[in-house]
């Protein structure tokens, strides 16, 4: 009987519906991006940025998961996992520290590890400062990046954090596998969106040769950084970019589709040391 009433309560929390209330996640978000703010406990761009140079470090990581599971229980299971990447400065018109939402991140350590794209940091603007949000209103204070890769667009930061939960890695995904994108596109957060794997490829951009995924998940501005996961809750890419194709590309005119572009989680172990 025990057992029988374990199972159906797991059954109800993995079903249980979560709204994103956004309107008072972004009211938590200024109250604790001033807090922050006016305590200064945010490092400068300029200190962030010395991370940058580091080519690898050392990252304890949860082992792989192995259970496959629904798009709804993945949701559930890794919102506690992804990050909202956003900047705070003051504010011309008020005395609140705002936080503007930019870019996505998730959870690779148990010691507040977390991944993101390397040009989130490139592009960050000077005299703001960069945070990180959870799906409960928390915000923490980027600390520093322990390793970055500009060739694969990858970043690993630090966060003071306790209870964010770590997502494993998993390597070897394969085209045509089915995949989920747990990203904050154009300022909505923690959007769930799935796919497959269109395929693996060496691509060539401004930045480098290198192997990349293509997947069929939707993303948008704002989703760099954001966990690619497979139906086990493993990450195995990351959101990187996008490329729209038209069929009259001098006027951008007569959309035809887009690609999502992704880093491969093998190139997120390396950085990691693993």
């Amino acid at each position: 009987m025990k057992t029988a009433l374990l199972a159906i309560t797991l059954l109800s929390i993995a079903n249980a519906q979560t709204t994103i209330d956004e309107a008072e996640l972004q009211m938590k978000l200024d109250q604790a991006a001033t807090r922050l703010g006016k305590s200064n406990a945010c490092p400068s761009a300029d200190e962030l940025e010395r991370g940058l140079s580091f080519s690898q470090c050392k990252v304890s990581a949860p082992s792989k998961a192995t259970r496959e599971t629904t798009l709804a229980e993945l949701y559930n299971q890794r919102l506690n996992s992804v990050l909202w990447i956003g900047t705070t400065e003051p504010c011309d018109d008020c005395p609140m520290w705002h936080f503007s939402g930019v870019a996505s991140a998730f959870v690779v350590g148990d010691n507040g590890e977390c991944a993101t794209c390397h040009h989130v940091f490139e592009d960050m603007k000077r005299g703001a400062f960069l945070l990180a949000a959870a799906s409960d209103g928390k915000v923490y204070p980027i600390k520093e990046v322990l390793a970055a890769s500009r060739k694969d667009d990858i970043a690993i930061f630090k966060i003071d954090a306790v209870g964010l939960k770590p997502v494993p890695l998993a390597l070897n995904i394969a085209a045509g596998e089915n995949i989920a994108a747990l990203t904050h596109p154009h300022g909505r957060p923690f959007f769930l969106s799935s796919g497959i794997v269109s395929r693996r490829a060496i691509m060539e951009d401004r930045r480098s040769k290198r192997e990349m995924l293509q997947v069929t998940s939707p993303f948008a501005i704002g989703s760099s950084g954001g966990l690619i996961m497979d139906m086990k809750g493993n990450a195995v890419g990351m959101a990187a970019s996008t490329i729209s194709v038209y069929a009259e590309p001098q006027r951008r005119r007569e959309p035809q589709m887009t690609y999502y572009n992704c880093v491969p989680a093998e190139a997120i172990l390396k950085l990691m040391g693993r």
